[in-house]
């Protein structure tokens, strides 16, 4: 990765191809061969979202 040297470039996680980002199932699947969970980190961003949401956002989400 050359994000730390490379200010120009806009993506936190460069994909092998030329201005696209890393992929999310390539980011899990490199998280889950080093043993980094990526279920719980999912799920809990997403509870953490519906507790920031008024509720009545989240009321209309679910009806």
């Amino acid at each position: 990765m050359n994000t730390a040297t490379n200010h120009a470039c806009r993506w936190l996680f460069p994909g092998r191809r030329a201005g696209q980002p890393l992929h999310s199932n390539v980011l899990a699947a490199l998280l889950n061969d080093v043993r980094i969970p990526t279920t719980a980190g999912r799920t809990a961003a997403i509870r953490q979202h519906v507790l920031e949401m008024p509720a009545s956002v989240v009321a209309e989400l679910w009806a």
